[in-house]
């Protein structure tokens, strides 16, 4: 909540100086661009909200025994998921090569590869609802919804191997993928990294034999910080 009211000060006064133009809703009301961004950011966060808290009453084990089938295929298989999730950035890159590129390289965004992708600054971030249309949405977005789910499958399944350093370097580089296409086909850096370090976080919130370790070198530094030269001796 702190971050979301945070994120709506930000927004605001970041749009101030739209003050001058004007949008007329419904011929009922004018208000500012300024206040119309504000207005559009608070529903987004509304919507969150409900669906976070629907979620949250929404109890998953029942669908496992009322629905085991829509069970399995939703929380057995992390393949699904990790296949989805890079085949967003494999088709902006196949677009970019064989659909047409030109423009998009100033803050303006748009339409190439025949429709289908919208750059802006130079990178490609949106995918078009459909081809040619203004509705479009950001792939990195919803890769990080399906990311969480596939590694937390993982990390269920993995059980003792993410405590041996052959696990932790398998499950690196599997999250390091989808973090390097983010960031190689879409060239966005920071979704690459918030992607990147939740699913390491998750591997160390899971392994107790990581947090162990991090426990231990943390008592091993304060031990040496507060104790003198002669004292170690």
């Amino acid at each position: 909540m702190f971050l979301s009211v945070f994120c709506l000060v930000f927004v605001y006064s970041a749009s101030a100086f739209e003050i001058t133009r004007k949008t007329n809703i419904l011929n009922l009301f004018t208000i500012t661009e300024s206040e119309k961004l504000l207005a559009k950011t608070l529903a987004f966060i509304a919507a969150g909200l409900i669906i976070m808290f629907g979620i949250t009453v929404f109890n998953f084990k029942e669908l496992k025994t009322r629905a085991p089938h829509i069970h399995d295929f939703l929380f057995r298989n992390p393949i699904i998921y990790y296949v989805v999730s890079c085949s967003f950035f494999i088709f902006i890159e196949v677009m970019k090569h064989f659909g047409g590129d030109s423009g998009g390289e100033g803050a303006e965004a748009v339409t190439v590869g025949f429709g289908t992708i919208r750059k802006a600054n130079g990178a490609y971030r949106w995918i078009n609802i459909l081809p040619n249309s203004s509705i479009s949405y950001q792939p990195s977005e919803v890769v990080k919804f399906l990311l969480i789910i596939c590694f937390a499958i993982i990390i269920f399944n993995a059980g003792m191997m993410l405590k041996h350093k052959r696990g932790i370097f398998l499950y690196m580089v599997l999250a390091g993928i989808p973090a390097f296409f983010v960031l190689a086909f879409s060239s966005d850096l920071s979704s690459s990294i918030v992607i990147f370090s939740v699913l390491v976080f998750m591997m160390i919130v899971a392994g107790n034999n990581l947090k162990n370790t991090i426990e231990n070198e943390y008592n091993i530094l304060f031990f040496l910080l507060s104790k003198s030269k002669k004292d170690i001796l």
